[in-house]
C-alpha cells in the first residue's frame, strides 16, 4: 500500500511539474500566453499547458504562425478575455460546441486560411465584443453565422466577399465599427446596414463599388467616419449620403471622379474630406464645399490633372493641393483658407505672384518649397521668381475636344487666370453670351415631365431655368441635343487684351432599338434596349406615338423614372398595321424630338372557333359526336322493343287471369298459354262427361264447344 501511494504521488508530481512548464516556443506569464511558429508537437504541449489548473489566471492567449489546422481540442478557459490566432493554416472556425468562454471579449483570427463559417463558429462566445476575420478567404456570409448581439467591432477586410446577403448583419444591433474593405463588392444595397443604427465608423474602401441605393444609409444617421476610397465611383457620392447627417470624415480618394460639382457635398458637420490620388479629377466647382460650414481640412493632393479650383469653392479650412496641375491659386482661395500646401504643382510664376502680393506668406505652409514655371517654361522657386505679365490665357481643364452623350446634362469648362478677367462664350450658331458669376443651379425637380402633366394636365411645364447657361467658369447645357454639336469659343478679356480658345463638342447618339415582343388582336407588347441618361427629367418628355393605317394618331406619355424598358400598348384594332415611335422631346419643343426610334407592327385578326382548330381535330370531334348519337339511338331502340315486349306479355297475363282470353287458333305453340291449355282441357273433360250422360240418359241435345 505504501508503494502504491508513493507511485501515485510521484506520478501526480511529474504531471504537475510538466503542466507548470512553459513550452519552449512560447512566452508565458501569470496572465498571458504567447506562442509563435507552432508545429504539431509544440501545439499539443501548448494546449496541455493551457488546460492545466494553473492556467485559470491566464487572460490573454496569442498563437501566431505554425501548423494550427483545427480548434476542436482548445481547452476550456473560463477567465480568458483575449484570444488571437493568426498566420496559421486554419481553414475553419471549429471551437468545441459543448463549452463556452463567458469572459472572452476579443477574438482575432487574422491572416489564416478560413474559407467558410458555420452556425456554431462563434456559439462559444456569447459575450464577444470584438471580432476580426481580416485577411482570410471568406466568400459567403449568413446572418446565422453572426449571432453576436453584443458585438461592437467587426473586421471582414481582405476577404473575397462579392455581395452581402440581405440583412446579413440583422443580429448585430450594437455594432459601431465595421470594416469590409479590400473585398470584391460592386454595389451597396439598402438592406445591407439597416439594423446598424449605432454604426459610427464604416470602411468600404478598395472594393469595386459603382453605386449605392438611394437609401443605403437611411438608418445610419450616426455614422461619423466613412471611407469609400479606391472604388469605381464616377461621381461624388454626396447625393447618396444625405441621410448621414452626422458625418465628420469622408474619404473618396482613388475613384475615377472627374469633378466635384457645386453643392455636391452638403454635410453641415463635415470636418475632413480626403479626395486625393484621383487622376481623373480636373475641376472643383464653385460652392463645392460651401455647405460644410465646419470643414477644417480638404486634401486634394496627388491629383496630377487637377487644373482648376473655383475661387468660391470653399472657405475657412486647410487645403492640400500638392502634386496637382494647378496653374494658379486665386487670392480668394488663399483668403478663405487657414492653411494651404501647394508644393510640386504646375503653378505659373507670374500669375501666382499676382495673386499672393497681398497675402501673408504664413498662409502657405510650404512657402519655401513652392515651385513654379515662368513664361519661358523654366521651373524655379516661387520665392526667387520675378513678377511679370500673367497672360489672360483660358484654362481648359478637360481639354479642347469634348464628347457627350445625347440627352445628358453637360458642362463645358473654361476658366480665367484672374478673378478680374471677363469670360464670353460663342455658340456654334454664332450667338455670343457673357459669362455670369457662378451660382448654385436652380436644381432639377424630382417630378419629371410625366408626373407634372399627370397632376396638372391643363398646364404647360417648361422649366424657368434656361437650357444653356453661361458662367465665368463653365457653359451649362441642361439637355444636350444634336444641334449643340459643333465648335464653341471661350473668350477671355482683360482690358484690351483678348484670348480665344476653341472647344469642339461631339454629341454621341444612342442607338435605341424598339421591337415588338408579342401581339394580339387588341394589344402589342414593346421592348427597347436602352434609354437616354436624362438628368433634367422635368425638361424632357418620353412618349410613344402610335399611328394606324388610317393615319389616326395617339400619344402615350411615359415616365423617365420607370426603370423598365417595356410597355404594353392596349386598345388597338384587330388586323391593323401600326407605326410605333419611341420619342424623347424637350418640353419647349414637343414637336421636334431629340431622339425617335420607330417600328412597324401589326395586330392579329380575330379568328372564329373553326378557323383556329385543325381539320383532323374537327373530324375526331365529329366522329365522337356520331358515335355518341348512334349509341344513344341503339339504346333507345332496344329499350323501346324491350318495353313493348314486356307490355305485351303483361296484357296477355292480365287477360288470362280475368277469363277473357281466347285460345289462339294459331298453329304455333307460341300462341298457347299454360292457362288456356288447362282451361281447354277442363272444357274437353266437361264435354265428354256431358256427352256420356246424354248417351246414357237418352238426351237428344248437342253442345258445341269453341276452343
Amino acid at each position: 500500500a505504501w508503494r502504491t501511494t508513493s507511485l501515485l504521488f510521484l506520478l501526480l508530481r511529474s504531471v504537475l511539474s510538466y503542466s507548470e512548464k512553459c513550452p519552449a516556443v512560447c512566452n508565458c506569464t501569470v496572465s498571458s500566453f504567447f506562442c509563435e511558429s507552432l508545429n504539431a508537437s509544440s501545439l499539443h504541449n501548448a494546449l496541455l499547458y493551457l488546460s492545466a489548473p494553473d492556467s485559470i489566471t491566464i487572460l490573454n492567449v496569442t498563437l501566431r504562425g505554425g501548423d494550427v489546422a483545427s480548434l476542436q481540442y482548445f481547452p476550456f478557459m473560463q477567465n480568458l478575455e483575449f484570444l488571437a490566432i493568426s498566420g496559421t493554416s486554419l481553414t475553419r472556425v471549429d471551437f468545441p460546441s459543448e463549452i463556452r468562454f463567458p469572459s472572452l471579449r476579443t477574438l482575432l483570427l487574422d491572416s489564416n486560411k478560413i474559407e467558410e463559417l458555420t452556425e456554431d463558429s462563434f456559439a462559444a462566445f456569447p459575450n464577444l465584443e470584438v471580432l476580426s476575420l481580416r485577411d482570410n478567404n471568406i466568400s459567403t456570409l449568413s446572418y446565422e453565422y453572426l449571432k453576436l448581439i453584443k458585438l461592437r467591432r467587426l473586421d471582414l477586410s481582405h476577404n473575397s466577399l462579392k455581395i452581402l446577403p440581405t440583412r446579413v448583419f440583422r443580429l448585430l444591433s450594437n455594432l459601431e465599427h465595421l470594416d469590409i474593405s479590400q473585398n470584391e463588392m460592386k454595389r451597396a444595397m439598402s438592406s445591407d446596414f439597416q439594423s446598424q443604427q449605432r454604426l459610427r465608423h464604416l470602411n468600404l474602401s478598395r472594393n469595386a463599388l459603382v453605386q449605392f441605393d438611394f437609401d443605403t444609409f437611411a438608418k445610419n444617421v450616426r455614422i461619423e467616419e466613412l471611407d469609400l476610397s479606391y472604388n469605381q465611383l464616377r461621381r461624388s457620392p454626396g447625393s447618396d449620403l444625405k441621410q448621414v447627417v452626422n458625418l465628420l470624415t469622408l474619404n473618396i480618394s482613388g475613384n475615377p471622379i472627374d469633378k466635384i460639382s457645386s453643392w455636391d457635398l452638403e454635410f453641415d458637420r463635415l470636418q475632413i474630406i480626403v479626395a486625393s490620388d484621383m487622376p481623373s479629377l480636373r475641376v472643383v466647382d464653385a460652392s463645392a464645399f460651401s455647405k460644410a460650414k465646419d470643414l477644417r481640412l480638404i486634401d486634394l493632393s496627388r491629383n496630377p490633372n487637377l487644373a482648376y479650383i473655383s475661387p468660391s469653392a470653399f472657405e475657412n479650412c486647410s487645403l492640400d493641393v500638392r502634386g496637382s496641375a494647378l496653374e494658379v491659386l486665386f487670392a480668394s482661395n488663399l483668403k478663405d483658407v487657414a492653411q494651404v500646401k501647394i508644393a510640386d504643382s504646375s503653378l505659373s510664376c507670374e500669375c501666382m505672384l499676382a495673386e499672393v502680393d497681398n497675402i501673408a506668406s504664413s498662409t502657405i505652409d510650404d512657402w519655401e518649397e513652392v515651385t513654379c514655371y515662368n513664361s519661358e517654361n523654366t521651373k524655379m522657386k516661387l520665392l526667387s521668381a520675378k513678377s511679370g505679365l500673367c497672360e489672360p490665357r483660358p484654362i481648359l481643364p478637360f481639354g479642347s475636344r469634348l464628347s457627350v452623350q445625347l440627352g445628358s446634362t453637360y458642362y463645358l469648362y473654361c476658366g480665367a487666370r484672374s478673378e478680374k478677367d471677363e469670360v464670353y462664350w460663342k455658340l456654334p450658331n454664332g450667338t455670343t453670351m457673357r459669362g455670369a458669376e457662378p451660382m448654385k443651379p436652380t436644381g432639377v425637380s424630382v417630378m419629371d415631365y410625366f408626373s407634372n402633366s399627370l397632376y396638372h394636365p391643363d398646364s404647360q411645364f417648361v422649366p424657368a431655368r434656361p437650357r444653356i447657361y453661361p458662367s465665368k467658369e463653365w457653359l451649362r447645357l441642361d439637355v444636350v441635343s444634336e444641334r449643340d454639336e459643333g465648335e464653341y469659343e471661350c473668350i477671355v478679356k482683360r482690358g484690351k487684351q483678348k484670348v480665344t480658345r476653341a472647344l469642339t463638342l461631339h454629341v454621341e447618339t444612342v442607338a435605341i432599338e424598339i421591337e415588338p415582343i408579342s401581339a394580339g388582336p387588341h394589344y402589342i407588347s414593346l421592348s427597347w434596349n436602352q434609354t437616354l441618361a436624362i438628368q433634367a427629367v422635368d425638361r424632357v418628355a418620353l412618349r410613344l406615338r402610335i399611328i394606324d393605317a388610317k393615319s389616326n394618331e395617339r400619344l402615350i406619355q411615359l415616365s423617365l423614372h420607370n426603370p423598365w424598358t417595356t410597355y404594353n400598348v392596349m386598345r388597338l384594332r384587330p388586323n391593323m398595321n401600326y407605326t410605333i415611335c419611341l420619342e424623347y422631346s424637350l418640353a419647349e419643343a414637343l414637336d421636334k424630338p431629340l431622339l425617335s426610334s420607330c417600328i412597324q407592327a401589326s395586330t392579329q385578326q380575330i379568328h372564329s372557333l373553326f378557323s383556329s382548330v385543325d381539320t383532323s381535330v374537327i373530324l375526331v370531334f365529329l366522329g365522337i359526336i356520331a358515335l355518341f348519337i348512334g349509341f344513344n339511338l341503339l339504346r333507345f331502340t332496344w329499350n323501346y322493343l324491350h318495353i313493348w315486349q314486356q307490355t305485351k306479355k303483361r296484357s296477355r297475363m292480365a287477360a288470362s287471369l280475368s277469363g277473357q282470353s281466347i285460345v289462339s287458333h294459331s298453329s304455333t305453340i307460341n300462341g298457347v298459354t299454360y292457362e288456356n291449355e288447362q282451361l281447354a282441357l277442363r272444357r274437353v273433360d266437361s264435354t265428354s262427361e256431358t256427352s256420356a250422360c246424354l248417351l246414357g240418359g237418352g238426351a237428344t241435345g248437342t253442345s258445341d264447344v269453341r276452343v
